[in-house]
């Protein structure tokens, strides 16, 4: 699975440095995002700006929030389930919505843009209850509560 800070100095610091730069990454993304919805304003489908919007939207707000799990709250099994939920949302949405493009399904139009919202959603949903299982068993047999949650300072 993720290796946490947990695991010892050398994955804390490769964490925090990773972190951060995801940080900026998703920053620069936004930037980026904002402005091909205004330069192809007229180009681009109604339903592609809306995913695009609240794929982007979602994706700094639950950066933001990770950041107070572990930096304010002091939270680090909150900050891991928020990032987890950032990971899957930010990349499982813009697939899903590129699946047409993939299979050469030119012809998918606005329906299918709108519809990977909910799609997108519910493969996040299940990509994360299948990794939180996956950890909590991997906790289990290692003899913690709750792995990840040591803290992080």
């Amino acid at each position: 699975m993720f290796h946490t800070p947990s695991h010892g100095k050398g994955y804390r610091k490769a964490h925090r440095v990773s972190g951060w730069c995801a940080m900026m990454a998703g920053t620069v993304t936004l930037f980026t995002g904002v402005t091909i919805l205004v330069q192809f304003a007229d180009v681009l489908p109604r339903a592609n700006k809306i995913v695009f919007c609240i794929t982007g939207t979602l994706q700094i707000i639950l950066q933001l929030a990770g950041l107070y799990m572990i930096r304010i709250l002091r939270k680090p099994s909150l900050h891991r389930k928020t990032m987890t939920v950032m990971f899957y949302t930010s990349l499982l949405m813009p697939a899903v919505n590129r699946f047409p493009d993939m299979i050469g399904w030119e012809h998918a139009g606005s329906a299918w843009t709108f519809g990977t919202m909910p799609l997108g959603a519910v493969l996040a949903f299940f990509a994360i209850l299948f990794q939180e299982m996956a950890l909590h068993a991997e906790s289990k047999q290692a003899g913690n509560s709750d792995a990840g949650s040591s803290e992080d300072a």
